[in-house]
């Protein structure tokens, strides 16, 4: 049975996997959980997600929870390694995947671009942009927090510090509470993001005098949405 769908992401209740090859070795049961290990696994969902490699040393799959312990993962966008686990009530409930299914992940230094990342949150799409990241984030999309993070965007753009973010994946509407030990950016990589939304709208655009600044250096705590903020240096 197919559903009547029109989302870009995909569609839980109707997953479509080709090209699925893997090898799983040390594959235990339990009850209603299983155990393994997997190299070599690769495959594309008909939506367009795309995996050309994922190994896990220890793979978890129970009711309620999907485990990956010393993960890899490589896309023809991202390139991904650490811990990562998801938490659902039910898998229905993959379908509101930004506001219902649980993130909690150990990422050593990984590059994740929006065009993988859109195929879970629809509001991604159109974004086209990569970060190098590592650090410790759980929660949802939509209520998430990031611990001892460090990002790279563009070609100065970096982060140091925490962060607790509510309402992604709709950047006008996230209230941020950022304890940003180092910000560096420019208005050059600022003005590289796209306005929300990210398919149909153009780039953010700063005054034109704030190129003299160069390259600008902050730290201290950051609060607020985009448009009504209150930072406080350190």
């Amino acid at each position: 049975m197919r559903w009547n769908d029109y989302t870009r992401s995909i569609d839980w209740e109707d997953l479509r996997i080709t090209n699925l090859s893997a090898e799983i070795s040390d594959l235990k049961f339990d009850a209603d959980t299983a155990l393994f290990t997997a190299d070599n696994l690769s495959f594309k969902e008909y939506k367009g997600f795309v995996v050309n490699k994922m190994k896990s040393s220890a793979v978890k799959i129970a009711g309620g929870v999907w485990d990956f312990k010393e993960l890899k993962i490589i896309t023809p966008f991202s390139n991904v390694d650490g811990n990562f686990a998801l938490g659902f009530d039910s898998i229905e409930q993959f379908d509101d995947f930004e506001n219902l299914v649980r993130m909690k992940s150990e990422i050593r230094t990984s590059k994740i671009s929006s065009n993988d990342l859109q195929y879970f949150a629809e509001e991604l799409f159109g974004l086209n942009q990569k970060i190098e990241i590592k650090g410790k984030v759980r929660g949802t999309v939509a209520s998430l927090k990031g611990k001892e993070l460090e990002l790279q965007f563009g070609t100065v753009t970096q982060f140091k510090g925490d962060v607790a973010l509510t309402g992604l994946p709709k950047i006008e509407e996230t209230f941020m509470n950022l304890k940003i030990d180092k910000l560096t950016t420019s208005k050059n990589d600022i003005e590289k993001i796209k306005n929300f939304p990210f398919d149909s709208s153009g780039f953010v655009q700063l005054l034109e005098n704030l190129s003299r600044l160069g390259n600008v250096s902050f730290s201290g705590m950051f609060t607020g949405f985009t448009t009504t903020l209150l930072l406080t240096e350190i």
